[in-house]
């Protein structure tokens, strides 16, 4: 197995930032086994063992999807020969027995490094650079949809709001109706899209982005509860409302009540975009 050290540079790089930016997660997983090995066995709790197997389940389940997906759109000639590695390595990820690492827990170590390591020499560097490559040879020939994006991003901004983060498949919004203090939208990149419809790693990455804001919102206002609301014959796009209530609202204890037509000033929807933003992990 090839060996490697876990510092990141342009050298990985493939020139796609979402998947550039997973891979980098990669490298710090691999920091994070380097600093085991070197901490050794008996100063290794437990609670760090399930944390570094859990880190590189949900990598590679992610990581994965994102790139199947990515391929997909561009009909990649190469996509079973990733999918099969990829099924692979999450099966290996996916059944691990953590037992191991007591019971020899240089030889797991190494073994997990080896295998990370091999990940980024003929992963990273052979076959993701090679659909890189392809990737960006069909952006160019499909420029036309960067502006059809473009549109869609104004249409959101006008229905919904403001732009908070934009995540790998959904974008968070504040919207401008401020009738509950903090209500915000995360919609689906994927126009269209149905709830019912989205495999369960879709569904997973939609909830996962929806917590993250929720957890910011909660931290920036301080409300006493939070509603979740989702509409599929009402809204064009797949989104659900974040909510924050308050107890000295009226509607507290009921459903919901927006749209009153409470608007702020472009500096006081600018500085809760950035509080917000700032506080999405």
């Amino acid at each position: 197995m090839a060996s490697i050290k876990f510092d990141w540079s342009e050298h990985y790089e493939t020139g796609i930032p979402e998947i550039d930016e997973q891979h980098k997660q990669l490298f710090s997983i691999g920091r994070t086994i380097e600093q085991m090995s070197m901490k050794g066995g008996e100063n290794v709790t437990d609670r760090e063992i399930l944390g570094l197997v859990n880190s590189l389940r949900d990598y590679t389940g992610f990581h994965f999807y994102s790139e199947e997906k990515l391929m997909e759109e561009i009909r990649y000639e190469d996509i079973q020969l990733h999918k099969k590695h990829h099924a692979q390595m999450l099966y290996f990820v996916s059944n691990y027995d953590i037992r191991k690492f007591r019971k020899n827990f240089d030889a797991t170590i190494r073994e997990i490094l080896d295998i990370i390591s091999d990940q980024v020499v003929h992963h990273i560097l052979g076959d993701d650079k090679k659909f890189a490559a392809a990737y960006k040879t069909y952006q160019k020939m499909h420029k036309h949809m960067e502006e059809k994006v473009k549109a869609d991003r104004m249409e959101n901004e006008e229905s919904y709001g403001f732009p908070i983060k934009e995540f790998n498949s959904s974008i968070a919004y504040l919207m401008r109706d401020q009738s509950a203090s903090g209500h915000c939208v995360i919609v689906n990149k994927e126009k269209k899209a149905k709830y019912l419809a989205m495999t369960a790693l879709e569904r997973d990455s939609f909830h996962a982005d929806m917590i993250r804001v929720a957890k910011a919102v909660k931290k920036v206002f301080k409300p006493d509860a939070i509603d979740y609301m989702y509409f599929e014959d009402v809204d064009e796009h797949l989104l659900f409302h974040i909510i924050p209530k308050y107890q000295t609202a009226e509607d507290f204890g009921k459903p919901p009540v927006w749209n009153k037509g409470k608007e702020l000033t472009e500096d006081e929807y600018k500085d809760l975009v950035e509080k917000i933003g700032s506080e999405i992990k």
